[in-house]
């Protein structure tokens, strides 16, 4: 089956209904990643936390691909696709983490959450332009739809600036929201072809093995963490990275890169929801009327 067809069958099979509620694994997981990160920042600098979350992952598969017999199609990989796996990695893990830290010293919160939603939008373009995927009016739709939900949802009362010093940092958040888009698309031609777990080792190791001596190199030497940082490395390394992305990509296995992407949106969903249910945060009308054009143009996208 191309991805033309892919793209305009309706999902309406049990096997569809599996991949939407698999969906929500990576969606919860990446949702969740906010306060956890949060919580850890009181002790360690973002680029160490980064690099300790996708170490910690690295190591897990280390042990998992042996032990699930999968080392033969990662050296498959190795051999035949070194040089995509490394701009695989580099650009999905390593550039997009260290960009969106360094994006957020030079710009605001509010206008680097609405721009960093713009990743479904640059997937769709990217996955026309390289992976021949066709976008239906209603996938389209849907897309807008739930992009406009996620920018009223970001918002929440506060204000998108446009200032001569915040330039820097818009753009820097924009390119990591393209940096994402680029995991995705390169993420997506790669599972086609190899299991998701060595998809996932292999953006776990590339994206450790740049971004640990780049933490190093910026940041120093953290200090040994508390107990409570262990906790939030450990939800970080196993569940967002590991589990989130390993998910992911038996999502994206089964959905072109443009539908896969729309559940993209649901994260700052999940994200204010658990903030409200474990941190006591408001959630405002905006916030009630954003969250429900994500829904909304989710459904449109995924059913068209």
């Amino acid at each position: 089956m191309t991805e033309s067809t892919l793209s305009s069958t309706r999902p309406n099979t049990p096997h569809s209904l599996r991949t939407w509620l698999l969906a929500l694994v990576p969606v919860t997981l990446w949702g969740s990643s906010f306060v956890m990160t949060k919580s850890i920042f009181g002790e360690w600098p973002p680029l160490s936390v980064a690099a300790g979350r996708w170490l910690l992952a690295s190591l897990v598969f280390a042990l998992y691909l042996p032990l699930t017999g999968q080392t033969a199609p990662l050296g498959r990989a190795l051999r035949q696709d070194l040089g995509a796996i490394l701009r695989f990695g580099f650009v999905g893990v390593t550039l997009l983490y260290a960009v969106q830290n360094l994006a957020l010293s030079y710009t605001t919160a509010a206008n680097a959450s609405v721009l960093g939603n713009l990743v479904p939008l640059f997937v769709a373009l990217l996955s026309v332009l390289f992976l021949g995927e066709r976008l239906t009016s209603r996938l389209l739709l849907g897309l807008v739809a739930a992009t406009v939900g996620a920018l009223l949802f970001s918002l929440q009362g506060s204000a998108v600036t446009v200032a001569p010093e915040h330039l820097l940092g818009d753009g820097l958040t924009l390119l990591s929201a393209l940096a994402g888009a680029i995991y995705v698309v390169q993420g997506k031609a790669i599972v086609d072809r190899y299991p998701p777990a060595v998809v996932t080792a292999l953006a776990s190791g590339v994206g450790a093995l740049f971004l640990a001596p780049l933490a190093l190199l910026v940041e120093g030497v953290p200090p040994w963490p508390s107990l409570n940082a262990w906790a939030g490395l450990l939800g970080l390394g196993l569940g967002a990275s590991v589990l989130g992305n390993l998910a992911w990509w038996h999502v994206a296995e089964a959905l072109p890169a443009s539908r896969a992407a729309v559940f993209i949106l649901l994260v700052p969903v999940v994200g204010a929801l658990l903030g409200v249910i474990w941190m006591g945060d408001p959630l405002t009308p905006l916030a009630i009327l954003g969250g429900g054009m994500i829904l909304a143009g989710v459904y449109l996208a995924e059913t068209g």
